[in-house]
């Protein structure tokens, strides 16, 4: 398998953000730090394709607090559209 190198410039403090997190996490390298959370995103992508709002739930208190994140509208707009443009081929083909 071919490997990549990916160099980004972050901000100071987005820097510290990750460095932090691979640290509470438990994560012994960056690179670890960066597969989980490309892992997470492709949930929740899937997720949303799915027409599902992510959330965290406190089942004591019977409260939920659904992620916002513009992405994640963007891509369940796209699913939509592209299930739409299927119905509709599928009604042309049955109409033919």
């Amino acid at each position: 398998m071919r490997t990549y190198r990916v160099q980004i410039d972050l901000p100071e403090d987005r820097y510290q953000e990750i460095e932090s997190l691979i640290e509470e996490c438990g994560f012994a390298t960056k690179k670890e730090f960066f597969d989980n959370a490309v892992t997470l995103l492709k949930w929740v992508v899937k997720q949303a394709r799915k027409g599902l709002s992510i959330a965290s739930v406190n089942e004591r208190e019977k409260r939920y607090t659904e992620l916002q994140m513009p992405f994640l509208a963007k891509v369940q707009e796209r699913n939509a559209q592209a299930e739409n443009a299927q119905a509709e081929n599928a009604q042309a083909e049955n109409a033919a």
